[in-house]
């Protein structure tokens, strides 16, 4: 039995072809990627959130308007959507109704949320549209989880059981929507890995991913400036892998702790294939620099989505990202790192090329 592979380190342009040919003949193309925070607020207050920073302020996305950008970025061929963000995606009474707009528009739609409001009643209503649902779950205990999310211990067990009843739903009405969860490596968890993982398998997710601490420069509540080696991490991840089944995987993102804080590109080059939406409207170049005016390129609640894609507004925060801003300054492993390391080397292919 082949095991899907979801590529969690890697990125996935090549299978984009005609994008990137428009790409690389200088064509304005609409967004493969789009990120969402619906809301700015959280019920939790994990201890390494890269977003803290911005406060957990209590605002949303106009329901009428999101699902309008939904609709111009279905029909300008964006291919995929998250949901996730500086707050709880959850917290959004709407984001069923998002979801399904999503879909019925052509996009495949993810979703990252704790999950600790994944009820029975959500879970219906969300999870036939979602093409993954991943559970950010960094405690494999009571006691770590709740260290680490800053919440009462009861909490994991809502959560597992919130798990538990998705996973049933899915069986019971054949949803093809993958169910991951996400685990971040940290001092104060990693001991705890080992027992999350014959847990999950038991519940019956599809994987387990575990993945680095990534610090944000304006990061508040954790500030590790280092992080685990490969070398550090490997005992663990070898010994979490025995739990994997043919029906569950273990995803242990190596090749992010290898390539942490190094990069091969010298610009920021895959912007126009990603577009990232705060809590507040505003679109954004990335999502590491939430807040900051250089990278707006407009907002949903002024503007439609077409007007702030082929806006002068846009035109001068990518011109300044790919001409001023020096990347490797830049919040290391960021969601377009494997994109630009691919771009670079189309726009810097090596010597004699046609020796495949």
């Amino acid at each position: 039995m082949t095991l899907p592979s979801y590529n969690l380190d890697g990125h996935k342009l090549h299978h984009h072809p005609d994008a990137v040919a428009r790409w690389q003949k200088g064509e304005n193309i609409y967004p493969l990627y789009v990120e969402f925070s619906p809301v700015g607020k959280c019920n939790h207050r994990c201890t390494f959130c890269a977003y803290d920073y911005l406060g957990y302020q209590d605002r949303k996305l106009d329901t009428a308007r999101t699902v309008q950008v939904l609709r111009d970025l279905g029909k300008g061929g964006t291919k995929s959507c998250l949901f996730a963000g500086e707050g709880e995606p959850l917290l959004h009474p709407d984001l069923p109704e998002f979801a399904r707009v999503a879909a019925e528009s052509g996009i495949d739609v993810g979703v990252f949320s704790n999950s600790a409001l994944l009820t029975e009643k959500k879970a219906e209503a969300l999870l036939p549209h979602l093409t993954f649902l991943r559970c950010s779950l960094n405690g494999g205990d009571r006691e770590t989880y709740a260290k680490v999310h800053q919440v009462k211990p009861e909490q994991f067990d809502l959560v597992l059981k919130n798990l538990e009843k998705a996973v049933e739903l899915k069986r019971k009405h054949g949803w093809k929507v993958t169910l991951g969860v996400q685990f971040v490596m940290l001092p104060d968890n990693i001991h705890s890995v080992v027992g999350l993982t014959k847990r999950l398998a038991g519940i019956g997710v599809d994987y387990l991913a575990l993945k680095p601490y990534v610090l944000h420069p304006d990061q508040v509540t954790l500030r590790w400036e280092g992080n685990f080696g490969l070398e550090e991490v490997e005992p663990v991840f070898r010994e979490a892998e025995q739990s994997a089944t043919p029906a569950f995987q273990v995803i242990a993102r190596r090749d992010s702790f290898r390539k942490y804080g190094t990069r091969t590109y010298g610009k920021c080059l895959a912007l126009p294939f990603f577009a990232f939406i705060l809590s507040d409207g505003n679109v954004y170049t990335c999502g590491p620099f939430y807040g900051n005016d250089a990278h707006i390129y407009g907002n949903i609640h002024e503007q439609s989505f077409p007007e702030i894609w082929e806006g002068v507004r846009r035109k001068k925060a990518v011109d300044y990202v790919e001409n001023r801003l020096d990347c490797a300054t830049c919040m290391p492993n960021c969601r377009p790192d494997a994109a630009n390391r691919f771009l670079w080397e189309l726009k810097n292919p090596p010597q004699h090329v046609n020796f495949i």
